[in-house]
């Protein structure tokens, strides 16, 4: 049992060959692991293996009394060659009757059903009323004689006449080691012989073969995603005293109970706390409002409202192997998202509606969507295939750029306009500077500010120098001196006194002599440097200088005669001239600036077209995929155009004119046959820019003030222009499952017709939860049988289903792996009943809610399948 705990396994069948023995010891085991054990036999019956297993309350009596009853002795147990006295349908019948589910063992190897059995013998075994599954054995290591595995399964699954039969796998285990190295997850609500007998009459719906390389739980890997359960907690009908919880499984869940029992306000509660409610069509008298008045806090007792101001929801959503808590509440004072680490909840961040993603709908919103084939633009939008929410962002992302840079273009465009002037500007100044350079006036005029600045340079460093030397002996002569020591009179009679005298003597001798050296140093500079100002080296640049003085006289005369009165002028040229040659390098740069961000511009516009092009190609691809028998959706790409002088009027601020308006209304979109292009709005914006740029260019309109009007209108409203995109439409056809083979629009279907195809829409695609609030109405049975029932088997593979419903066909041949019943009591609504179709109470909730109760459905079915009322005896 260890090695069983081991191996995950939650339970056995012990089948030892011909012998009760072991079974005790093992099913005490088996307690002390926590793991059921279905105690049984494996008989040889004419040369087969038959596993026979009972409940796990039986026991070693139970088996002992099948083994008599099979001709098998005492003295014969535990023997290979030992062989029942029955033929192999008997010895099943018998079995069964013993209350033993009868299983053929290895079909596939020595001593199994097909690969020891031909012709008439293998039909009558496989036919045997009794057998209700088939093991498919594991080889040992190479052994010969074992039939392929495919060859096997052609004999279950339906391909053959003999019919389907269950095929599970097991480890044969023979050893410890070899315990869990293959098993069967079985859909069961309760581990006992009624819930092994149903996951096994079901068939491959119930049973899941693994092995030890995969045993994960396939209720965890069902699906990525998953509702584990919601929790009300003070909501006026429901969890008054205590929360009412339901816990989901991640298959099909059916919430039952009659009218009135709270089955759509919880629908209506997963809404608001899954943050769905804007899925809803909006307007007076629509379904949000509605939605809207029942999801409020009353104000009186007379007032609408489902809530009260401490209404809490918490509903626990599994996503990739974690588990989030999301709350919702009236005040919205809970924290929305918080991951589970253990028992602790860690407050995250991010979209509910994003990062949970789950579909909701009720047959009212499937007919608003019949109603508005467009509407399901959101829908197919929402899928996780589409992803329409990141092509939104990035469309905007693009959308803000491209405004942007419009934007700055016309900032760098206004300053680029000064290049012209600031061009002419700097011809004039390159003019002067000319005329001051000719005949080399400049090089005159430059040395002798060149002169005159060194000049004065030589003249400061002089003054400082000699002030610098004389600030040297002011500073000797004041402050080389050493102070008088004064040592008291108590000095002249302390002996150790007088070689401190000695040194305070010494110490004035050398700053005396110190003094006496600087101030001589001081003398000779200063006569050095009356030396270096009279040098020849000093006469001959102030010879240089008095040259330099001359020229410029000379210069400045002949200017002043040519006009020039100033010549300090050219100077101010050069630096003006330099200035602006910068000045015109930084316009260039800018207006190469404006060129880059125009061209930036414009692929940021083809960006956001291109994306919006994405979008209606993954809606396209959406379209395509999910369009089944019952139902095709066609995309047509940018064809409702319908508002486009709306979005003129809106866009450029005009609300009269309507001539004009619709004019330009055509130069965008030329008529309704023909598919949206471009050109003819991009040719618009480019006419509308010029006319604000040129005033005299002309505007074809009979009424002068739609022109002034155009003319004054902001560019920014010419930029938003530019991003006109055309929706998509939808188109829906339909065909009724009942009698057709033709194609029809989907408005000409009856509402039963339009929610059965929406319906197969709907649970055709994604792996998302999907929650059905009713969706049988405005269905007859058949409907229900043929398209929905079958597409919620198919879509429940997939992906988790919850829904609420008051017809039996939906529960009971959906094979709901959940049933919920509800009830109302008190006006509180109560869980009456939750588990699987295999409990009796299921199946009792089902008929009493749903048949109004054993003595109604047998009466109905008297007067359908009976003539004349008469019971058949």
């Amino acid at each position: 049992m260890s090695a069983a705990k081991n191996a995950r396994l939650q339970a056995v069948g012990l089948t030892d060959h011909n012998t009760p023995q072991g079974i005790d010891g093992i099913q005490a085991a088996a307690v002390a692991e926590g793991l059921i054990v279905f105690p049984g036999v494996e008989v040889t019956v004419g040369g087969i293996h038959l596993l026979c297993l009972f409940d796990a309350h039986c026991g070693r009596d139970d088996v002992l009394v099948l083994l008599a009853q099979l001709g098998i002795k005492p003295a014969d147990y535990d023997l290979h060659d030992t062989t029942a006295s029955k033929s192999i349908v008997e010895a099943i019948e018998v079995a069964t009757t013993a209350g033993a589910i009868v299983i053929a063992a290895h079909v596939n190897g020595p001593k199994g059903l097909l690969k020891e059995l031909g012709g008439e013998e293998r039909l009558k075994a496989l036919r045997a009323p009794g057998l209700v599954a088939a093991e498919l054995g594991v080889p040992l290591f190479d052994a010969p004689g074992w039939m392929e595995e495919a060859e096997v399964r052609s004999w279950f699954d339906g391909s053959k006449p003999e019919g389907r039969l269950a095929l599970i796998g097991s480890s044969d285990s023979h050893g410890f080691e070899q315990a869990g190295r293959r098993f069967t997850w079985m859909k069961m609500t309760r581990l006992d012989a009624e819930g092994l007998r149903l996951a096994l009459l079901d068939g491959a719906d119930s049973l899941k073969i693994a092995g030890a390389a995969d045993p994960r739980d396939p209720n965890l890997v069902h699906a990525d995603y998953a509702i584990e359960s919601i929790s009300v907690s003070h909501a006026k009908h429901m969890g008054q005293k205590e929360p009412l919880t339901i816990e989901f499984n991640p298959w099909l869940n059916a919430i039952i109970g009659g009218r009135g029992t709270g089955k759509s306000t919880l629908v209506d509660l997963c809404r608001k706390t899954l943050r769905r409610d804007k899925e809803l069509k909006e307007g007076e008298g629509s379904l949000r409002a509605a939605f809207e008045r029942r999801m409020r806090v009353p104000a009186n007792r007379s007032e609408e409202g489902l809530l009260r101001a401490e209404t809490l929801v918490e509903l626990i959503y599994r996503k990739d192997g974690e588990s989030f808590v999301l709350s919702w509440d009236p005040q919205g004072s809970t924290t929305p998202i918080a991951r589970l680490d253990s028992d602790e909840r860690v407050p995250d961040a991010g979209d509910i509606r994003e990062r949970f993603p789950v579909r909701i709908y009720s047959q009212k919103q499937l007919f608003d969507l019949a109603k508005d084939p467009d509407a399901l633009l959101t829908v197919i939008d929402d899928s996780t295939e589409v992803q329409s929410a990141e092509l939104e962002r990035s469309r905007s992302e693009a959308e803000a750029k491209y405004l942007s840079l419009c934007a700055e273009v016309r900032a760098l465009r206004t300053q680029v306009a000064e290049l012209p002037a600031r061009t002419a500007t700097l011809a004039d100044v390159r003019r002067k500077l000319a005329l001051l350079e000719r005949g080399g006036h400049a090089k005159t005029l430059n040395d002798y500010r060149v002169r005159r600045r060194q000049h004065a340079a030589w003249k400061s460093i002089r003054k400082l120098a000699g002030e610098a030397v004389e600030a040297v002996g002011l500073a000797a002569d004041e402050r080389l001196i050493v102070a008088d020591l004064d040592l008291g009179q108590e000095a002249e009679s302390d002996p150790t006194t007088a070689s401190l005298k000695r040194a305070h003597e010494h110490m004035s001798v050398v700053v005396r002599d110190l003094r006496v050296t600087v101030l001589a140093e001081v003398e000779k500079a200063r006569t050095a440097i009356a030396a270096v100002t009279s040098g020849p080296d000093a006469r001959a640049w102030f010879t240089a200088l008095e040259t330099s003085d001359q020229e410029y006289k000379r210069v400045t005369q002949e200017l002043t005669e040519e006009g020039i009165s100033n010549p300090d002028q050219y100077r101010d040229l050069i630096q003006r001239a330099a200035a602006l040659e910068l000045e015109l390098n930084q316009l260039e740069k800018l207006r190469l600036t404006a060129e880059e961000r125009e061209t930036q511009a414009t692929e940021s516009l083809e960006r956001y077209r291109h994306l919006r092009e994405q979008l209606t190609n993954e809606r396209r691809q959406f379209a395509t995929k999910t369009s089944g028998d019952l139902i095709q959706v066609e995309i047509l790409g940018f064809a409702q155009s319908d508002g486009v002088e709306a979005f003129l009027r809106g866009t450029l601020g005009v609300d009269r004119f309507d001539g004009d308006i619709q004019a330009l209304g055509k130069r965008i979109v030329s008529g309704p046959i023909q598919p949206f292009c471009f050109d003819g709005l991009d040719e618009l914006v480019k006419d509308l820019r010029e006319l604000i740029e040129e005033p005299g260019k002309p505007w074809p309109t009979n009424d002068k003030r739609f022109e002034t009007l155009l003319r004054k209108i902001q560019p920014e409203r010419i930029d938003r222009l530019a991003l006109y995109l055309p929706a998509d439409a939808v188109a829906v056809r339909f065909r009724d499952p009942h009698n057709g083979t033709k194609w029809q629009p989907l408005a000409q279907g009856s509402p039963g017709q339009q929610t059965a195809a929406l319906l197969a829409f709907v649970l055709g695609y994604g792996q998302e939860p999907i929650i059905l609030d009713q969706p049988e109405d405005d269905l007859d049975n058949t409907l229900i049988y043929q398209v929905l029932v079958q597409h919620l088997r198919r879509a429940k593979l997939t992906r988790q289903v919850i829904v609420v419903t008051h017809n039996p066909n939906i529960v009971v041949h959906g094979d709901a792996e959940l049933v919920v019943s509800l009830e109302a009591v008190s006006d509180q609504t109560k869980i009456v009943f939750a588990g699987g179709l295999q409990e009796k109470k299921a199946r009792e909730e089902i008929c009493r809610v749903m048949e109004g109760g054993p003595e109604a459905f047998e009466t109905r079915y008297r007067r359908v399948m009976l003539p004349g009322g008469r019971r058949d005896g």
